[in-house]
């Protein structure tokens, strides 16, 4: 019996061999820490199977390694662009199923570049935004790895500085530390706010043709884009906003209309 007023905490599902309501069927502690590392090692050998098999991932740079761990799995190497660190993380819960896995994402984005260059660039785009107060906001750069701290007045304004970066060769990941100054109930007209915002300020692309629509972390993009080289940018833009989960890309390539010929005056005009 346990003592009067201590908690019961279940065993998750993930851990346990034995239904629910089963009294004295939980086999060993030694016998759960094998059965649940050979659990882990399947699912990591499935994990790293799929992720092979994973044509968005077969690119030039990108070098996805599951590994298993005590305490879960974790996501080592590279990849070429920011939307992989997320198709790489869905395969694994794809292959994990309903298992409760604690899941670590490790993965370097892109060529490394001088940690000075980087920062210098990240804190001249910070400084070139009129939205953004540079003065509040400090950068650090560890191997690639950006971290922004201090303090901001709205969640946009937290979200936003932290985009950028992603803009910037050589980052190859963001930690964004912000802090809001007035705390605000986030939800899905603030995620779509910031995306939006984020795709105005993208020189690749032109978003008057594009409409965003979110919902429970997904960002879902519709209408034209001129190219594939806008509609990957618009992509990128929204995986970069903290709080988006999925990207749905549904826009269309129109590429834009031709300006009109001058038709010469008739000759009895000329």
């Amino acid at each position: 019996m346990y003592p009067p007023g201590l908690p019961l905490t279940p065993c998750p599902p993930f851990l346990s061999r034995v239904p629910p309501g089963e009294r004295g069927g939980h086999p060993p502690i030694r016998e759960r820490k094998v059965t649940r590392m050979t659990e882990l090692e399947t699912v990591c050998a499935q994990a790293q199977r799929r992720i092979k098999l994973d044509k968005r991932l077969h690119e030039e740079g990108v070098a996805v390694h599951v590994e298993c761990r005590p305490d879960g799995v974790c996501l080592t190497g590279s990849v070429a662009r920011l939307a992989q660190r997320y198709y790489a993380e869905e395969d694994v819960r794809l292959t994990a199923g309903e298992a409760s896995l604690p899941l670590v994402d490790d993965l370097m984005i892109g060529p490394e570049r001088p940690d000075g260059e980087v920062r210098d660039k990240v804190i001249r785009t910070l400084v070139a935004d009129p939205h953004i107060d540079e003065t509040a906001i400090t950068v650090e750069v560890q191997n690639g790895v950006v971290t922004l701290r201090g303090m901001v007045d709205s969640i946009t304004r937290k979200r936003l500085p932290g985009a950028l970066c992603w803009w910037i060769p050589g980052v190859r990941d963001v930690r964004n530390g912000l802090t809001v100054l007035y705390p605000e109930d986030d939800g899905e007209d603030l995620l779509a706010e910031a995306v939006e915002l984020v795709l105005d300020k993208d020189p690749l692309v032109d978003d008057s043709g594009i409409t965003v629509i979110t919902h429970d972390g997904l960002v879902h993009l519709t209408g034209t884009v001129t190219s594939e080289i806008a509609r990957d940018a618009a992509e990128q833009d929204a995986w970069s906003v903290l709080g988006t989960r999925r990207v749905q890309n549904d826009l269309e390539i129109a590429p834009p209309p031709s300006p009109l010929s001058e038709t010469p005056p008739p000759a009895s005009l000329r």
